[in-house]
């Protein structure tokens, strides 16, 4: 009996050491998955405030009126998007049946050659960087003198949409 007691721990510890071997000589099998994403081009437009003249004195001698939107319209757009903008708003503020007209500019001041564009077909080039983050685009309005001195006094106002097409 005694003898079969350590035969049978001699075949144990035989078995408990093919059995270390085995694990070292695991086979390792996988497959192939595939992760996907379809990414969509677009433009996103975030418009705040607006563009104020505040308070200005209707006389002749007062001299044409700008002000500016600087920071409050932006546009973010994908790296593959040619972003362009349009307004088709008429460019006159009211005020009961008087009317004020404007120029409405791209940039920072109005030059005379970098109005918004009025129609969808002739809208101009945004120039900003395209990586998807909110790039200002600085607007600007003008009024010129010979428009507003022979207006009466009084609130006038415009609510002006910008497209963006891309």
């Amino acid at each position: 009996m005694k003898n079969f007691k350590l035969l049978v721990g001699s075949m144990l510890a035989a078995g408990a050491m093919g059995g270390a071997s085995l694990a070292h000589a695991a086979t390792t099998v996988g497959g192939d998955m595939i992760v996907s994403a379809t990414l969509t081009s677009a433009c996103e437009v975030s418009a705040s405030g607006g563009i104020a003249f505040g308070s200005v004195t209707a006389l002749a001698s007062t001299g044409d009126k700008a002000a500016s939107n600087a920071t409050g319209f932006t546009v973010a757009c994908s790296s593959d998007m040619s972003p362009k903008i349009y307004s088709t708003t008429t460019r006159a503020m009211l005020n009961g049946a008087n009317s004020l007209p404007f120029e409405l500019c791209l940039g920072a001041s109005c030059s005379g050659s970098n109005d918004v564009p009025l129609t969808q077909g002739t809208a101009a080039a945004l120039s900003i960087t395209k990586d998807g983050s909110m790039q200002a685009v600085p607007l600007s309005a003008k009024i010129l003198a010979a428009d507003f001195k022979a207006l009466p006094a009084g609130a006038y106002a415009q609510t002006v949409t910008i497209n963006v097409d891309y």
